[in-house]
């Protein structure tokens, strides 16, 4: 997705986007602050160390289970690309192909250590098998463009003012000619008054 100069200088309630951050880091923002303002604390892993903050002890963690994740504050980008994801779910066990038994051995032995392999003590693996892949090799640019731009607007008013009234540029050079024309006679007449009455005093 992609927007012209004149859509991205538009304001955010009319465009509903926004090209300051993605919609991930305004909500981990957002989180962060709903969070500080219940919970009077920050967590460990988000914490910001060009600041000054209290980290969370145990209540406090808590305390952020709680807290809900919303993004009615957040807008997406007005630029970038967009995809969909799609979960299947006929996927197999890593134990069961073929090709990853000996990987799935060697982090089996990785893994142990020195601990025995006997069934109970043995580890449990979290090794997963992840396949990703592009559904189609096609996509869709999509341009975003003001709804009605200086010239568009120029060109509907130009147009219904010369439909509905006959006007045109011609017209508009008469109206000033002869509105300046009464003008300067009706000041003329004003100017000729005031002098005849000078010259009977």
């Amino acid at each position: 997705i992609d927007g012209t100069d004149d859509f991205i200088r538009l304001d955010e309630g009319v465009k509903h986007c926004q090209n300051r951050e993605s919609l991930l880091e305004c909500q981990a923002r957002e989180y962060k602050r709903n969070g500080l303002e219940k919970c009077k604390c920050t967590p460990y892993e988000m914490r910001n160390y060009s600041s000054t903050e209290t980290l969370c002890m145990p209540p406090g963690l808590e305390c952020y289970k709680s807290v809900q994740k919303t993004s009615d504050k957040c807008l997406i980008p007005c630029k970038g690309v967009f995809a969909d994801v799609e979960k299947g779910e006929d996927y197999k066990q890593v134990e069961a192909i073929e090709r990853f038994r000996a990987t799935l051995h060697n982090y089996r032995d990785y893994k142990s250590g020195f601990i025995t392999r006997n069934e109970e003590h043995k580890r449990k693996t979290k090794l997963h098998w992840v396949r990703i892949y592009f559904n189609t090799p096609t996509f869709d640019l999509i341009m975003k463009d003001e709804k009605a731009n200086l010239e568009d607007k120029l060109a509907v008013i130009g147009g219904t003012m010369g439909l509905l009234t006959g006007f045109s540029i011609i017209s508009g050079v008469e109206i000033i000619y002869f509105g300046v024309k009464i003008a300067v006679r009706v000041i003329g007449k004003r100017i000729k008054r005031q002098n005849k009455n000078e010259s009977r005093v």
